[in-house]
Formats: structure tokens, C-alpha cells, sequence
């Protein structure tokens, strides 16, 4: 057995919980139309025990569909494919690499109203496995509702979502504090995430934020123990970059940062409603990113 023996709200548009599933990097303006990104992650060892893992995520995001503009009602549509690689090493009694993956189709809506203020919902079906052997228990469903107050400079944004989040069905709250006014900067506080974003020119920005890190797949472990289980990572992440044009309709962003309070479980039963069988601590580990984006509409 394995281990044994990236939301964002702004003022503007809400980029769902469940596609920090498999995290994005920090990133506290409109999110992209699309993206092609990699992070390297630094060693970091088990708290209890030998061993220790390296992680690395590949995550590409394709536009499928717009539909509308952003002064009035727009449907979004996007397709994502993102593997997480875990490379678990000096256990003593068991090495191995470990691949997940999370193949989704986000779809999102939003109505602009006369008053200013918009609201939004969203769905997320997908896929969250080790891909093995498809079952049931690798598809998932997401879906979010949100309201968002304009109040001149400042925004205010209340909702609700419900889906697999970050190993266990959950219907949590979604809200936050938005800003964007005076000498470029932008502002968001509220949960999920926490962050600025400071524009010297219109053509780079420096950001800096906080937000929760994870996901949970369904593997199917043939290749050691001939059965399956669920594995769960929770975490957060810090980190600071910069965003800037490189031509066109694409921008380029850097970013770095620490992972901290990381956590990999793993439960045979079927899902984590139940006690969990094995928890591993796991100390803190630092990152490195770099994607290409196309510009959010």
C-alpha cells in the first residue's frame, strides 16, 4: 500500500473550490481562460518515521466554450486535465512513485445586474483517480452558488458550495472582501483564500496570497496490494510571484512559495466519513512554478 509497509473569490467571478483539487498556482485577479503550468516541490520528510516525499503537479486548462460578455450574462465552459506525482523515498521497506490525476469540465455562469451587483453559480463534474481501473468512486460532482455586492471600490461576496472537497462530501459557506482601487492594488480577504495583488504597470503584477491545498483520489493499488483505497492530501500554501505579459493575448507568471501543515491519509473503507486507518505528517516543503496563461476575458 502507498505510504505503508488550489478559490479564489474576487469581486468579479468565482473560481470554484474544486479546482484547487488538484491546485492552481496563487492567483488573486480574474482567473485565467486557460493555463499550462508546472511545480516543482522540495523534499520534505514524514514527522513520524523514515522516508520522505517529492511532489510535482503538471496541470493544462483549455477554454471549450464562451458564451456572452462579462457586462452582461457569460457562460463559461473549460476543460482540465492535471497529474499529481508523489515520489515516496528511504521508507526502509517500500519505495514507489505514485501518479494521480483530475479530468474536469468546469462550467460557469454569471449575470451582471443593473445595480452592479452579479451572482453566479457553477457546476464541476469530474474524474479524481489514479486512473488504473475506472470505477464509480473515481467521479465526482461539484457545484457552487454566489452573490456578489458592488459597493464602488469594494466588493462583498456571500455563497454556498457542496461537492467532494478535499476528501469528504461537504456543503461549506464561500465568501469574502474584495478591493481594487487606489495605486493598482487589489485586495481579497475571506475564505477560501486570502491575497494581494499590486500592478505597477498594466502589463506586470506582483501578487502574494494564502490558500488551502489538496485533493483526494480514488487508486486502485494493483500493482502492490491488489486493492483499492482512497488517499487524501490537505495542506496550505503560501507563496509570492509575478504575472507579466509576454505578447498577445498570453501572460507568463513565476511564483514561490511553502507548502505547510501537509497531511497524506489513506482509508480502505469506502471514503473518509469514517475514522481514517493512516495518517502521515508530513514536515514543510518549499515550491517552485512557472505557467503561461491566456488571459482571462
Amino acid at each position: 500500500m502507498f505510504l505503508r509497509s488550489h478559490l479564489m473569490t474576487s469581486g468579479k467571478f468565482l473560481l470554484p473550490t474544486t479546482c484547487m483539487l488538484l491546485a492552481a498556482p496563487v492567483t488573486f485577479a480574474a482567473p485565467p481562460s486557460g493555463t499550462l503550468s508546472y511545480t516543482y516541490f522540495s523534499s520534505a520528510d514524514f514527522e513520524d518515521g523514515d522516508g520522505k516525499v517529492k511532489q510535482q503537479d503538471i496541470r493544462l486548462t483549455v477554454p471549450a466554450g464562451t458564451f456572452g460578455s462579462p457586462e452582461d450574462s457569460m457562460f463559461l465552459m473549460q476543460v482540465n486535465v492535471a497529474e499529481r506525482q508523489f515520489k515516496v523515498e528511504d521508507t526502509g521497506f517500500m519505495d514507489q512513485t505514485l501518479r494521480v490525476y483530475d479530468i474536469s469540465m468546469p462550467l460557469r455562469f454569471r449575470q451582471q445586474l443593473a445595480s452592479g451587483d452579479s451572482f453566479s453559480f457553477g457546476a464541476n463534474p469530474s474524474i479524481r483517480s489514479s486512473l488504473d481501473d475506472i470505477q464509480s468512486e473515481d467521479f465526482t460532482f461539484s457545484t457552487f452558488g454566489q452573490y456578489t455586492w458592488d459597493a464602488g471600490n469594494h466588493n462583498y461576496s456571500l455563497g454556498l458550495m457542496y461537492g467532494r472537497l478535499l476528501g469528504a462530501d461537504r456543503l461549506i459557506p464561500i465568501g469574502g472582501y474584495s478591493y481594487k482601487g487606489v495605486s493598482n492594488l487589489e485586495v481579497t480577504l475571506g475564505f477560501p483564500a486570502t491575497g494581494v495583488r499590486y500592478f505597477p504597470e498594466k502589463t506586470y503584477s506582483y501578487f502574494a496570497g494564502l490558500f488551502p491545498y489538496g485533493g483526494s483520489w480514488h487508486v486502485y493499488d494493483d500493482g502492490h496490494s491488489n486493492r483499492d483505497y482512497y488517499l487524501r492530501q490537505t495542506g496550505f500554501r503560501v507563496g509570492a510571484g509575478i504575472t507579466f505579459d509576454v505578447g498577445g493575448p498570453f501572460e507568463m507568471q513565476l511564483e514561490a512559495g511553502r507548502q505547510v501543515g501537509q497531511r497524506l491519509e489513506i482509508d480502505d473503507s469506502h471514503g473518509f466519513d469514517t475514522d481514517i486507518e493512516h495518517k502521515y505528517d508530513i514536515d514543510d516543503s518549499s515550491y517552485v512554478g512557472v505557467s503561461f496563461n491566456l488571459k482571462a476575458l
